[in-house]
């Protein structure tokens, strides 16, 4: 247990170090850039920690930028590039980096330091795109549309229609068969199908020897689907290498001509040759429910059970086991009710299945106090010797020096490291820095561990993955537009894991994930002058606005929480068609059988999971923080 650690001279040099490196942080932070660089360039000639050196160098670019030495800034900030164990350090040496070289004059590199940015969707890949663009536009005679980088960097960002427009370029010049494919691609992307397929045809006419021609066969034949030409087209899957998405496609053709049997056939046959991919329990899934409503019960019931017992870790098992209970009541099966209840609350204590048949009461089968100390004791018998460095992190996270302990466990993590106490630090003190989606992600993995080690959850355990995060924001505009705190705790938690810098493919901007479209709309009902889409990232703004928008949904459905979230995600006008004919009907046929979105139906079941998790934790006070 680390309960009490021995005061080595090594572990005091190392926390003396880092004491050390809190006071330059502090002067940097009120603008004492010159004597915060003069402890940073002290602490590096006495330091030989990679993660500390790291952070010095960051900080040193960064200090020095501000005073206006580009030369020194530009040396420490390549110096941060060099070392890839922290992706967070990087994407800040390139912004400022993409500025010294736009300073200087150098536009290119300006814009080739930013493009690796580009990688995820996420607020410094929007950062940079505007940056780009800005640039790009200021320097009309640089020619600096010309970079093939810029043509992955909108596709990832989906760009298609800029993507497109520097791949045009390039083609003027010269023909390749990548580029072909790329248009092609791209334009199959924007559902200009009729152009595409020239181009795939183009492509497969002319560079026969191509890479891309198994891919542009998968493609041609998929629009050709889309045209209605299904023999053309099955033709062409069935020359391709076997594939579930072939098996797919090829079922889907089938239920085009109206010949449902042979679509069977085809599921059963991913099932048999594909039991390991992805698609495999979609498959089963769909499989059962079109055996279930031919009244077909007992293929049905035999498909679900394959879901249950041959893939436990699925999504959709509490969604089969739910499916399963209702066909038991019919045939007024007891035993095989209480067994798939016992099943519901121990794997999926949380599930609004649970919940409905609960009567919305969480179970807690365990009586566990989350700390480091009783983690420890919980995987006595599992532990390994520790690993170098372990005790100082141990160290720095008890001393409360948690941006420090966060690095530091970091760089183990980012070695592979998955000890359950290293993923509590990294979650507390991820959490203390407001890291909090990176906090997410530690708590929601040793939660899983816990809760199979343990054999059950506790009041901790359960609270430890549904934090409130900015509670004094959410508290402060619940209050303003009379809506439940909790719905908007739930809300963040489903759309983001309370990651404000988060960007999803559909543009959804930040914890409340607001569209820019809709974040204008609200802006203009709240008086917000100049409103800019980037505001969307900041918390303040983002939860003012969402939580508007819960209470314009609660007056529209009259309070109805379910319609709610389903309008949220779905919007108002699919939500009152959704919710027009309920009348009779339980809550979750309505869920299932009255929601025409996929997406929105998960959605609402998601939600309304977290709404009354937190509502059932307000019932267990909690005693103590974790340490």
């Amino acid at each position: 247990m680390f309960i009490s650690l021995p005061a080595l001279s090594d572990e005091r040099d190392f926390l003396a170090q880092y004491k050390l490196l809190d006071r330059a942080d502090k002067l940097y932070l009120y603008g004492k850039y010159q004597k915060a660089i003069d402890i940073y360039i002290n602490l590096l000639k006495n330091t030989k920690n990679r993660v500390m050196i790291s952070r010095i160098h960051l900080k040193l670019g960064k200090a020095y930028y501000f005073l206006k030495d580009f030369k020194k800034s530009e040396n420490y900030l390549l110096q941060v590039l060099k070392d890839d164990s922290f992706l967070e350090l990087t994407k800040g040496a390139r912004l400022f980096l993409s500025g010294i070289y736009e300073a200087k004059g150098n536009y290119k590199s300006s814009i080739d330091v930013l493009i690796p940015l580009g990688k995820k969707r996420d607020y410094y890949s929007f950062i940079a795109k505007r940056k780009i663009e800005d640039t790009i536009s200021s320097h009309p005679d640089k020619n600096l549309k010309k970079n093939y980088g810029l043509i992955d960097f909108y596709i990832t960002q989906r760009e298609y229609t800029k993507a497109l427009e520097i791949i045009n370029i390039f083609l003027k010049n010269k023909e390749t068969d990548s580029l072909l494919y790329l248009k092609a691609k791209l334009l199959f992307n924007k559902r200009k199908y009729k152009d595409s397929l020239a181009i795939f045809n183009r492509l497969l006419q002319n560079y026969k020897d191509s890479k891309y021609v198994n891919t542009a066969l998968y493609y041609k034949a998929t629009i050709l689907t889309y045209m209605n030409r299904l023999d053309e087209a099955l033709k062409i899957f069935n020359s391709l290498p076997l594939s579930p998405s072939i098996i797919l496609k090829r079922a889907y053709i089938y239920e085009k001509k109206g010949n449902t049997n042979k679509k069977i056939d085809e599921y059963k046959s991913l099932i048999k040759k594909f039991p390991l991919s992805y698609q495999v329990t979609y498959v089963i899934f769909t499989l059962a429910q079109y055996y279930e409503n031919k009244k077909d019960i007992d293929n049905a019931i035999y498909y679900y059970k394959l879901l249950i017992n041959k893939y436990p870790t699925s999504r959709l098992v509490d969604d089969v086991a739910y499916r399963l209970i209702l066909i038991y009541k019919k045939k007024k099966e007891k035993e095989g009710i209480e067994k798939l209840k016992k099943l519901l609350i121990s794997r999926y204590p949380t599930s609004i299945y649970t919940y409905h048949l609960n009567n919305y009461t969480l179970q807690f089968t365990r009586d566990f106090r989350l700390s480091l100390d009783a983690i420890t004791d919980a995987i006595t018998e599992d532990k390994k010797d520790d690993e170098e460095g372990f005790k100082n992190i141990v160290l720095l996270f008890r001393k409360k020096m948690y941006e420090d302990a966060y690095y530091e466990a970091k760089a183990l993590y980012n070695k592979g490291n998955r000890d359950p106490e290293l993923l509590y630090i990294l979650s507390i003190a991820s959490g203390k820095i407001g890291r909090y989606y990176d906090s997410m992600k530690f708590r929601e993995t040793l939660y899983y561990f816990l809760k199979n080690k343990i054999g059950g959850i506790s009041p901790d355990l359960v609270r430890f993955v549904y934090p409130k995060f900015y509670a004094a924001l959410v508290e402060k505009e619940a209050k303003k537009y009379h809506i439940d705190p909790l719905l908007v705790y739930a809300v963040i938690r489903e759309e983001s894991r309370f990651g404000k810098y988060v960007l999803s493919p559909s543009y959804a901007i930040g914890l409340m994930q607001i569209i820019p479209s809709t974040g204008r709309w609200i802006a203009s009902k709240l008086e917000i002058e100049e409103f800019d889409e980037i505001m969307l990232f900041n918390p303040i703004i983002n939860i003012e606005l969402g939580t508007w928008y819960l209470n314009y949904l609660n007056k529209l459905f009259s309070g109805n929480i379910d319609a709610i979230l389903a309008s949220y995600n779905g919007g108002p006008g699919n939500g009152r068609k959704w919710f027009k004919d309920i009348e009779g009907k339980d809550r979750i046929e309505i869920i299932e059988g009255n929601i025409g979105y996929s997406e929105s139906k998960e959605y609402v079941k998601k939600c309304l999971s977290s709404y009354y998790t937190y509502k059932n934790l307000e019932l267990y006070p909690q005693k103590d923080k974790p340490q």
